[in-house]
């Protein structure tokens, strides 16, 4: 055949080889190479199925399940079977590799942790990237270890070298990498760096042959994170999109995960009724049965409930979410669902039950080091001690609140809010319309609110 990068415009003669196939088809030739060869498979069925077969098994890996033993699909045959497989054994043998390089690693103070995967040779591989995102699943419960991994599957997936693998693989892990660091910051309320490493996902997913499902699942991180910024109609259709796509590749568990995303939207406008329908649906869905999804499932429902007057139902949820994240360890979760039974005391006017509640949620976000999350209870103990008419205490806490959420990254609009709060507070002028007005203002600002719903206070 003639040279693929031979600049002259003639169709290859008879059929191209594979090799050169599959880099056409991971886009890895350019210019005149290219066209070349895009006019030969126009004409060339055989060398048509071979890059069409390819760019299938190209965007399977888009699938974290292609890689779990049995997943790798099948391929037509005339596609260098030999070479895909090649392809399999390696990211497996890597990925072995890594499990047990991983713990000694990770072992030791957080600060260690980069310094030695940098100095570590064998930790550069796409298999290293693909265990650290496995395990980071475990990690949830532990917001800063999680950001220490991802920050690290970024840099070496950044690293990796793109003539050691085919380039959809790399993008797709790099893509995944990006996504994985995206979440750890949302999770610790950092929005706008989070959206950044978003923005650098979505990049690595456009390379890819076959970007349809890797963006949805950037898409539905997205509708999260508008979600939290007020920009609940964008939301709403991501995470709808989302939805069709993660439907269309037959994975029900990202189905149902966009699912709650709408349901979480539905709660934000306060549609409590059309949210806990979502919720109940998914509840018994087979594919939603992970532990940590049925906790999070019953700690919405019981949200719902709350905002729907059905107290009883709202503490048995909530008191059942809490018993599963505490056998999981997901201290997070454990206190942001705390924070939601506070609601239920304060609507029931349990007061004194409200402020103990809160100044122990609050201490244990400082304790997890979220810390915009401590200041909003801080501030819902504000609302109430005015509500009771206990203000000796408020002063202080407003002194404290600004430099707080200045801590957390507030922008400016938020900052003069508090500064308001604060001279109000200071002239004996503030109430709880007040404060709730501010909370409100606070929570429809970048840097808001956890992650996952939860029935904040006073919204």
């Amino acid at each position: 055949m003639n040279d693929p990068n031979d600049p002259t415009p003639q169709e290859p003669a008879g059929h191209c080889e594979t090799e050169t196939l599959i880099e056409f088809a991971c886009g890895a030739l350019e210019g005149s190479a290219a066209d070349k060869i895009s006019a030969h498979t126009r004409s060339c069925d055989l060398c048509r199925q071979v890059v069409e077969s390819y760019q299938r098994f190209a965007g399977a890996l888009a699938d974290p399940t292609a890689w779990s033993g049995e997943g790798i699909p099948d391929v037509d045959p005339d596609v260098s079977t030999e070479l895909i497989g090649a392809i399999a054994r390696r990211m497996r043998q890597e990925e072995e590799e890594a499990r047990q390089l991983l713990p000694v690693l990770t072992s030791g103070p957080l600060s260690w942790w980069r310094t030695r995967f940098l100095q570590e040779p064998r930790s550069r591989t796409a298999g290293v990237v693909r265990e650290i995102i496995a395990r980071l699943e475990t990690y949830r419960p532990l917001p800063v270890e999680a950001l220490e991994l991802a920050t690290i599957a970024v840099d070496v997936a950044n690293a990796l070298n793109l003539g050691d693998y085919p380039a959809d693989i790399v993008m797709i892990i790099r893509a995944d990498a990006a996504r994985e660091l995206a979440f750890a910051l949302y999770y610790l309320g950092r929005y706008p760096e989070a959206l950044g490493a978003l923005g650098t996902a979505e990049e690595h997913v456009r390379k890819t042959t076959i970007p349809e499902f890797a963006m949805a699942r950037a898409t539905l991180l997205r509708a999260y994170i508008y979600s939290l910024m007020d920009r609940l109609p964008e939301a709403r259709d991501l995470a709808r999109r989302a939805a069709l796509t993660f439907r269309e590749f037959g994975d029900e568990t990202r189905f149902g995960s966009a699912r709650m995303a709408e349901a979480r939207i539905h709660f934000r406008t306060g549609a409590y009724l059309d949210a806990l329908n979502i919720y109940e649906d998914l509840i018994g869905n087979a594919a939603m049965d992970a532990p940590h999804t049925q906790a999070m499932l019953r700690a919405n429902i019981g949200g719902c409930h709350g905002r729907l007057g059905n107290w009883d139902l709202a503490q048995q949820y909530a008191s059942d979410a809490i018993a599963r994240y505490e056998i999981l360890g997901m201290r997070a979760e454990i206190v942001r669902t705390r924070w939601g039974l506070a609601h239920t005391l304060v609507t029931r006017g349990d007061f004194t039950g409200a402020l103990t509640a809160l100044r122990e949620t609050s201490r244990e976000f400082e304790a997890l080091q979220m810390r915009y999350n401590a200041a909003l209870v801080e501030l819902e103990v504000v609302e109430v001690l005015l509500v009771i008419g206990e203000t000796e205490e408020v002063p202080a806490i407003c002194r404290g609140l600004l430099e707080r959420f200045n801590q957390s990254g507030m922008t400016s609009r938020g900052a003069i809010a508090l500064a308001y709060l604060r001279e109000a507070v200071a002239l004996g002028q503030a109430t709880p319309t007040l404060v709730r007005h501010v909370h409100d203002f606070l929570q429809s600002l970048p840097m808001t609110e956890s992650p996952f719903a939860h029935p904040n206070l006073f919204n």
